[in-house]
């Protein structure tokens, strides 16, 4: 038999070829659903790998204040990872604007800040992120948090993901007394990165 020191030793020697596998192969073969993780630092993998990221252009087709631009802009790179992003004066894929509430084509949803029209998924020709401009003018909806997470969130549509359960990711669909993250996590950029290989 063997002593407790001995399994102790062994239990380790354990965790750290598991974490060996991890860093080399990218697979984690304890998830069953397919998605490679790291371990290593994300920004570090994308900056490596920027190289092979496709690039999307956006534009303002609106005349957001500049706050809320910046916030818009940080929302669009958060995706940084799935894509690399520039933002255009025209000609661009991604087009940002506000409408009055009852031109959204969602408007049966009540008082949404935000909506995304089209998707890359279903071969849209006109792709783009529309603020409710009636909730625009209420500065106190349109907070940076706010602002930048809704950016996000509605882009995440537009990459062709799907509403979360989950009230801490950037997908779930109620923005209300728990914030979701402002920050697609790992696992959505990577979905995003599958889905568009396919």
């Amino acid at each position: 038999m063997r002593s407790k020191n001995g399994l102790a030793q062994i239990f380790f020697l354990l965790i750290i070829v598991y974490f060996v596998f991890v860093m080399i192969s990218g697979k984690d073969p304890m998830r069953s659903d397919g998605i490679s993780v790291s371990v290593a630092n994300p920004v570090t993998l994308v900056r490596q790998e920027n190289a092979q990221m496709p690039k999307l252009t956006y534009c303002f087709d609106y005349p957001f204040d500049e706050d809320l631009r910046q916030f818009i802009r940080d929302g669009v790179n958060s995706w940084y990872g799935a894509f690399s992003f520039s933002e255009s004066a025209v000609g661009c894929q991604i087009h940002i604007t506000a409408v009055p509430y009852v031109q959204m084509q969602n408007n049966d949803i009540n008082g949404a800040m935000a909506e995304a029209q089209g998707n890359l998924c279903d071969g849209s020709q006109y792709l783009a992120i529309v603020f409710n401009e009636d909730r625009l003018r209420d500065k106190s909806s349109y907070d940076p948090l706010v602002v930048s997470t809704l950016m996000a969130h509605e882009l995440g549509h537009t990459f062709c993901l799907g509403h979360s359960q989950d009230p801490n990711n950037i997908m779930y669909p109620v923005m209300g007394m728990t914030m979701p993250s402002p920050l697609p996590n790992e696992y959505d950029i990577a979905a995003v990165r599958m889905m568009i290989k396919q």
